[in-house]
């Protein structure tokens, strides 16, 4: 099956209470820098240096809309299962890996899109994008 996949890849920060609150009546975002790599696919980055945390997000445009007649919710198994195991790393090796790092790692489809996402420490950025790689290209649905 063919998907045209669109990958963001978001440097989402959170903006602490105090940010909020001084913001009041104007919240100033930072700005969104756009490319389109020469395989099509979609990169959006939004800056926020002095916070200390990354997010990788990974969206694909296709999600529950696309499952076949008769397998309502596969999308979203699909998203599910993508931390259950991978073709060099099992489940509790995935979650230990993230977890050692104090990280979020995970899936899930709504009805236009799937998406898996990231969330590090900014030291811990490579280590995040590896997980969150490695569940995208290499999962192994096993049978059970």
């Amino acid at each position: 099956m063919k998907i045209r996949l669109a990958i963001i890849i978001l440097m989402i920060l959170t903006l602490s209470a105090t940010l909020l609150a001084q913001a009041q009546d104007q919240i100033k975002l930072p700005p969104v820098h756009r490319q389109t790599l020469d395989n099509g696919l979609q990169v959006v980055v939004v800056e926020h240096p002095e916070v200390p945390v990354v997010t990788f997000m990974l969206v694909v445009k296709s999600g529950g809309m696309q499952d076949p007649a008769g397998k309502a919710g596969l999308a979203n198994l699909t998203a599910n299962l993508l931390r259950q195991g991978t073709q060099t790393k099992t489940a509790t090796q995935i979650s230990e890996e993230i977890d050692f790092i104090g990280g979020f790692l995970g899936a899930g489809a709504d009805y236009d899109y799937l998406s898996a996402s990231c969330t590090v420490l900014k030291k811990y950025s490579d280590t995040g994008l590896d997980l969150l790689s490695e569940v995208v290209l290499n999962p192994v649905f096993t049978e059970e």
